[in-house]
């Protein structure tokens, strides 16, 4: 079950935040995300998690270069990071029985991302980097989640 999407691009502005909830009966619903102020929070303090790790990650490898993708659990949730050449990093909560999703965070990527957001002829502002307002990725990103979930 997915429970949250993040996109932040290279400045680390969350550009893209999707959440999604369990009703009653178990089914997944979209939601509302929750208020402003409280969203906003969460955005920086996801941003945060994800660059402390990755430092972390970074710092204990045997390699030179930090990964792409990491993953962490909890007992409540799972949190995926895949992080692009371009420094673009897509973020996803899910449960704690979701598997690997760096191939599914890639797909996103260049499948949903770089085809309804880079090569879109839809002029975007260059103030406001957010693509919270693109209605063919969230659909396009709805349907891959779904396929997934």
């Amino acid at each position: 079950m997915i429970y949250r999407f993040l996109i932040y691009d290279k400045s680390s502005t969350c550009i893209y935040y999707d959440e999604w909830s369990v009703n009653n009966n178990g089914a997944n619903k979209g939601v509302t995300p929750a208020a402003a102020l409280d969203a906003e929070e969460m955005k920086r303090n996801t941003f945060g998690l994800v660059f402390e790790l990755k430092r972390f990650l970074s710092k204990l490898s045997p390699s030179p270069t930090a990964p792409d993708y990491f993953s962490y659990t909890t007992n409540k949730y799972k949190l995926h990071v895949y992080e692009t050449a371009t420094s673009m990093r897509f973020v996803l909560l899910t449960d704690t029985k979701t598997g690997n999703m760096k191939q599914q965070l890639k797909k996103i990527y260049s499948d949903v991302y770089v085809e309804t957001v880079v090569k879109s002829l839809e002029p975007r502002n260059p103030e406001d980097p957010s693509i919270q307002g693109n209605k063919q990725f969230t659909h396009e990103l709805n349907l891959f989640l779904s396929s997934i979930s």
